[in-house]
């Protein structure tokens, strides 16, 4: 018997929070780690991938009595194919989109986790890539433990 970790279970509530979003509606969205096309929306020759990271506890709840991280950061990364994505929003306006759809949300109660919030430091990164025409973007996020 297999169960999803509460952390398992919060990437997926991230990843279908974005795919019901209507803003991301030509964007192909994944979750890291899982099997390709696990989350799908859009269509892949629009050129717009969004890959929700595997959340990473950043601090662990020292008066719970298993192992509850109280604070989980979240990672979204947006990349965006410039040659083939010519209608589509600008790498900025998918990040702020992205932004808007995660910023104040509540994930559900059976991911052990509360409000998530953009982060204070960094809460958009500019990923470096060697191509040329591709633009790439972190939008991180944190969230805290509602037994910690």
């Amino acid at each position: 018997m297999t169960t999803k970790s509460e952390i398992e279970k919060l990437q997926e509530a991230v990843g279908r929070r974005l795919l019901l979003a209507g803003d991301f509606a030509t964007a192909n969205i994944y979750l890291e780690s899982a099997k390709p096309g696990n989350l799908k929306s859009g269509n892949s020759a629009c050129g717009v991938k969004i890959t929700v990271r595997v959340p990473m506890p950043q601090s662990a709840s020292k008066y719970a009595a298993g192992p509850v991280f109280s604070k989980v950061d979240l990672q979204i990364l947006i990349e965006r194919d410039d040659a083939v994505a010519k209608h589509t929003p600008s790498i900025a306006s998918i990040a702020e989109s992205v932004t808007l759809a995660l910023h104040n949300w509540t994930a559900p109660a059976d991911c052990g986790y509360g409000k998530v919030r953009i982060s204070e430091q960094h809460p958009w990164q500019r990923v470096e890539n060697k191509n040329m025409q591709t633009s790439a973007m972190l939008v991180n996020f944190s969230t805290q433990s509602v037994l910690g």
